[in-house]
């Protein structure tokens, strides 16, 4: 389980660093209940990872309600709002309880070409039984000017780096993960105020060996890099001009085969239909055979045919822009390779210091002597401290090797 989703507030009482949003989504459940409210709709803005989302459904939680929750890029024209939406709002709970109805992404929506999805929303919000809940990163969008007028509004702000510590300490403290003061502060402040990117960056950075340090966060905090390749996915993904995402590639400081996994991760978190996702991976296959032919014969002209498959391929494999907003993430096999890597080496500089010790090449150590010792520590837990100070090894390698990494 993600560990966003394992620890998001069960109430709005464990909520951070939104004294004033809460105040705000508490009020209007009160008031709506107690037939004081003048509007039937919240509308919830703020940045992404401010809590907005995970804010609503403590707040169902507290109260003891049922959620419909549905993203806005559910709605793609008038007929379809009706369908979702205005169900939602028109029918009685199944389970003989009041409910809230929670769509989010509102901004989503586009008011100038969703054919009337914007002023069947507000009409649905008149006709509703049960409070409507939106959220929205930004709060200026035009998308929402009619159903700003409908509804109460609550601003949520980026989390400050204090709460997203604490929060990051008390994760720690539940999962028994050993971590040093300054390299928490630094995830918390690196995540600018995304209570949610600071929640995955401790999960990856932990992943290893239940410990944060400067080693552990390292390889998270090459921002400029991350940040460029984000841009790069936006006009991939995004985008349905050949011009636009066959050249997305040219300024990103990443190496083709990372590339390559970021944009398959980012095809398949974003695109919804089978179709297009075939598509996009029979793009990205074809890319790998150039990129193979390259390696193997060094016909470095085939590699503009790589790049336009993985970029231009992957874009044009949609037959229409997704209109939902995204967040790419570094891809799990990235993480799983770092992983390994560390352990990898972890192995090697254990089996140099065994081998100096045996007077065995270290590859040999690697081969026959490594696998007893990771079955004996797993064994008998005591052994791993006689091999620290005997063979000068340290709690990292003694990891690695009971981990059975080779």
């Amino acid at each position: 389980m993600s560990w966003t989703r394992e620890f998001e507030p069960k109430s709005l009482s464990e909520v951070v660093g939104q004294e004033k949003g809460i105040s705000r989504l508490r009020g209007f459940l009160n008031d709506y209940f107690s037939r004081k409210a003048k509007k039937k709709a919240l509308l919830i803005t703020g940045p992404t990872g401010s809590g907005k989302t995970c804010s609503v459904h403590a707040a169902a939680r507290e109260l003891g309600f049922e959620i419909v929750e549905m993203n806005a890029s559910d709605f793609r024209n008038r007929d379809n709002v009706k369908s979702i939406m205005g169900n939602a709002a028109g029918q009685a709970s199944l389970f003989f309880k009041s409910k809230i109805i929670l769509i989010d992404e509102i901004d989503g929506i586009s008011g100038t070409k969703d054919y009337g999805g914007a002023k069947e929303i507000s009409r649905i919000l008149e006709a509703s039984s049960f409070p409507v809940i939106f959220t929205a990163n930004d709060a200026s969008s035009k998308s929402l000017s009619e159903i700003r007028k409908k509804s109460v509004s609550a601003e949520f702000t980026a989390v400050d780096y204090i709460s997203i510590l604490k929060r990051l300490s008390h994760i720690c403290r539940q999962k028994g993960i050993t971590y040093d003061e300054p390299s928490l502060k630094k995830i918390a402040i690196a995540a600018n105020g995304d209570m949610r990117s600071a929640i995955n960056d401790l999960m990856i950075a932990s992943a290893a060996d239940s410990k944060v340090d400067d080693s552990s966060i390292d390889f998270l905090y090459n921002r400029d890099r991350q940040d460029t390749i984000t841009l790069a996915l936006v006009k991939i993904i995004k985008a349905k001009s050949f011009t636009d995402s066959s050249r997305a590639l040219e300024n990103v400081n990443v190496d083709f085969d990372e590339a390559m996994l970021w944009i398959e991760e980012a095809a398949i978190q974003e695109y919804q239909k089978p179709a297009d996702i075939q598509r996009a991976l029979d793009s990205l296959s074809k890319a790998d055979i150039f990129r193979k032919r390259i390696r193997r014969w060094q016909y470095w002209r085939l590699l503009v045919y790589q790049i336009q498959l993985m970029t231009a391929g992957v874009s044009l494999a949609k037959e229409e822009k997704y209109r939902k907003q995204s967040s790419f993430s570094r891809p799990k096999r990235l993480l799983m390779m770092w992983i390994y890597a560390n352990k990898a080496r972890a192995v090697n500089e254990a089996s140099r210091k065994l081998a100096r010790k045996m007077m065995k090449s270290s590859s040999r150590v690697r081969q026959s002597v490594i696998p007893y010792i990771a079955t004996a520590v797993r064994r008998n837990p005591k052994l791993a401290r006689q091999l620290m100070e005997e063979y000068e090894l340290s709690s990292d390698e003694i990891a690695a090797i009971s981990k059975g990494a080779r």
